[in-house]
């Protein structure tokens, strides 16, 4: 099954307000640390990157037919907003880190 966010017509990206209180949450309920926002924002970028790759992989294998999965044209076709979406928040953290 599709995760909702990836199935949907935009990518899912919760405000940064929303996104760390839910953080803030999850580290309280599990007794973690509190995450460094930067590092946060790294990984949640890369993971958006990584996962992007992965969706390329997925493409590429249905269009030599090789993919497991009838539904790997469409899966593979979510490759490109979430990779606009990562690079989107690589020029919002560069922005925001320059102070333009």
């Amino acid at each position: 099954m599709t995760p909702f966010w990836i199935s949907s017509p935009t990518v899912y990206a919760p405000t940064p307000r929303k996104a760390a209180s839910y953080v803030a949450a999850y580290c309280e309920r599990t007794g973690r640390a509190p995450i460094d926002p930067a590092e946060w924002d790294f990984h949640l970028t890369f993971s958006m990157f990584r996962l992007a790759a992965i969706l390329q992989g997925i493409a590429r294998r249905a269009e030599e037919g090789t993919a497991a999965s009838a539904e790997a044209v469409e899966t593979g076709r979510k490759a490109r907003p979430i990779v606009e979406a990562a690079w989107r928040q690589v020029q919002t953290l560069a922005s925001a880190s320059s102070g333009t």
